[in-house]
């Protein structure tokens, strides 16, 4: 039997993000993330900011094709 450890690592982040979602612990970035998207992509994903808030990401809008992440799930 082989595992690939990377995905399997992912699994079980995903899976403890999952478990947390309702009760989502956020940590602040140090230095927020910028990401820069399309104009549809960014709106799209700013609409749904509530949904992210509850489970621990931040977001702002700082332009027409611009957010930043400013808090993350904290992973133990």
């Amino acid at each position: 039997v082989m595992i690939d450890q990377h995905a399997a690592h992912e699994r079980i982040i995903y899976e403890q993000l999952h478990v947390r979602t309702a009760a989502a612990e956020a940590t602040t970035l140090l230095f927020p993330e910028k990401l820069t998207l399309t104009p549809a992509d960014s709106a799209l994903i700013y609409e749904q900011r509530k949904l992210l808030e509850n489970m621990a990401i931040v977001i702002d809008r700082v332009g027409n094709e611009t957010l930043v992440a400013r808090t993350t799930p904290l992973i133990y």
